[in-house]
C-alpha cells in the first residue's frame, strides 16, 4: 500500500510542476495584443455629442423598418421588400462599411457583412 501512495505523491508533484511551467509560459508569452498600450483617443464634448445624437437618430430610422418575420410554410409573414429597403439604407447610411465590406445577401434576405483585418496573424 505505501508504493500506491508514494506514486500518487510522485504524480501529485509532477502535475504541481508541469501547472506551475504551464503558467509561466502562458505569462511570459503573452500575445502582442495584450501587451500592448491600448490607443487613448480623446473626443471632445461636441463630437461625443455629435455621435450620441447621430446613433440615436440612426436607431431611430432603424427601427422604422419591418424586418422580422417567422419563416413559415408559406413565408406569408416575411416583408422581402422591406428587408432588402433596410439593406439599401444600411449602405447609404454606413458608406464606408458599404465600401470596405463585403456584403453577401443569404437565403434571400440574412445579411452577412465581412471586414477583412489588417494582419492574417489570429489576434
Amino acid at each position: 500500500m505505501s508504493m500506491f501512495i508514494r506514486s500518487i505523491k510522485y504524480l501529485g508533484i509532477a502535475l504541481l510542476a508541469l501547472l506551475v511551467v504551464m503558467i509561466g509560459i502562458a505569462l511570459l508569452n503573452q500575445p502582442k495584443s495584450l501587451s500592448n498600450t491600448p490607443r487613448v483617443v480623446s473626443l471632445t464634448a461636441k463630437d461625443a455629442t455629435h455621435i450620441h445624437s447621430t446613433a440615436l437618430e440612426h436607431l431611430a430610422e432603424a427601427t422604422t423598418y419591418r424586418i422580422i418575420g417567422y419563416d413559415d410554410a408559406n413565408n406569408d409573414s416575411i416583408n422581402h421588400e422591406s428587408i432588402l429597403a433596410f439593406h439599401n439604407w444600411l449602405k447609404r447610411t454606413y458608406p464606408l462599411v458599404a465600401k470596405v465590406a463585403r456584403w453577401e445577401v443569404i437565403n434571400g434576405h440574412s445579411l452577412l457583412l465581412t471586414l477583412k483585418g489588417s494582419s492574417n496573424k489570429p489576434a
